[in-house]
């Protein structure tokens, strides 16, 4: 009897650890966006990690030196599970390079790190680094190097590219220029798997990529592991050109959400990501998409998809108008828009 309640508590210990929030540190630069974008304290990705359950969100607004205010003190990342260093810094500010928070050599936990352009030299590396950034303009799709990652988890990579922004923007999250993704060529990288880059690029060493710990990129050996990301910040700020108040596409929001729970050490879902904006129901009025007695009403002929709120897939429908649901709160995605729905009779 003793044995079977010591088996009992330590499993009762191990779903309580399993089902824990993770505690991620959001690193990003305080600047001012375009009139009428997201807030660099507010974008799409903190709003989407801030209502996951699964996640215990810390935003972490510095200057270029990692420091909060007029602090001289720069932040200290080493009680996070996971970190994410955003793009908004710029590649030559101190908060990439040795003795500062988001340096590549010294990151405390498993990062996603955002930003291409650090990743040269007298920038985050040394003054020898062969690597060099571009930008890859009015490009919205990127090419999938390894469609079994975890990072496709939830995406349908079967025509080895994904669509992961609805339009291109510039660095503020305006209209002026169109710039999505960024990728290196040049750097001398070893222990990383390229996952994935932006369509038309060649000679890619470092975009999206899985880097193990123990990879070296030139000078420096990373000591956890990281996703490189390499998505321009202006994407996560801009509300979009229609009511969804995003301008990811699901594919491009879901790649995020994974690319998170990956560093986080979270099982990746096999769903897609659904943005938890309150716009979304502005956007399911406009497809005509509510629950009414017994199910869902969507716009005829709709190929639906409806999962339960924790992201389990119910059922399935082709050119319906209807999908029979019992009572309850549900996620329905019909083509690249997901929005929530309550059936409540």
């Amino acid at each position: 009897m003793k044995k079977i309640s010591t088996l009992l508590v330590a499993l009762l210990v191990l779903v309580a650890f399993a089902n824990a929030q993770k505690n991620v540190a959001y690193m990003t630069l305080q600047k001012d966006m375009a009139e009428g974008a997201w807030p660099v304290d507010n974008d799409v990705i903190i709003q989407l990690l801030k209502a996951d359950p699964k996640i215990n969100l810390t935003v972490l607004v510095t200057n270029e030196d990692g420091a909060i205010g007029d602090s001289k003190t720069k932040v200290d990342l080493s009680g996070y599970d996971a970190i994410i260093a955003a793009e908004t810094y710029n590649s030559g500010d101190n908060v990439w390079k040795s003795g500062y928070p988001l340096y590549m050599g010294t990151l405390p936990a498993p990062t996603l790190y955002n930003k291409a352009y650090s990743l040269r030299k007298d920038k985050a590396l040394g003054a020898d680094s062969p690597g060099q950034s571009h930008d890859a303009e009015d490009v919205y799709n990127m090419t999938v190097a390894v469609p079994t990652h975890p990072i496709f988890s939830g995406i349908d990579v079967s025509g080895e590219k994904i669509t992961v922004v609805k339009s291109g923007v510039g660095d503020t999250g305006d209209k002026a220029y169109n710039k999505a993704m960024q990728y290196n060529t040049g750097n001398v990288v070893s222990g990383s798997t390229l996952l994935g880059y932006p369509e038309g690029a060649t000679d890619v060493v470092l975009s999206f990529n899985d880097l193990a710990a123990g990879t070296t990129i030139d000078d420096i050996t990373v000591p956890v592991r990281v996703i490189s990301f390499a998505m321009n910040t202006g994407q996560l700020t801009y509300k979009g050109d229609d009511d969804s108040g995003i301008n990811l596409t699901t594919d491009g929001l879901t790649l995020w959400r994974n690319a998170v729970y990956i560093v986080a050490g979270i099982d990746v879902p096999t769903t897609p990501a659904v943005f938890p904006s309150s716009t979304k129901e502005i956007a399911s009025a406009k497809l005509k998409i509510y629950g009414v007695e017994g199910g869902i009403k969507l716009p005829e002929n709709s190929n639906a998809s409806v999962y339960s709120i924790s992201g389990k897939l119910i059922q399935q429908g082709v050119n319906k108008d209807f999908i029979s649901a019992a009572k309850g709160m549900y996620i329905v995605r019909v083509g690249n828009s997901a929005s929530k729905v309550m059936v409540s009779k």
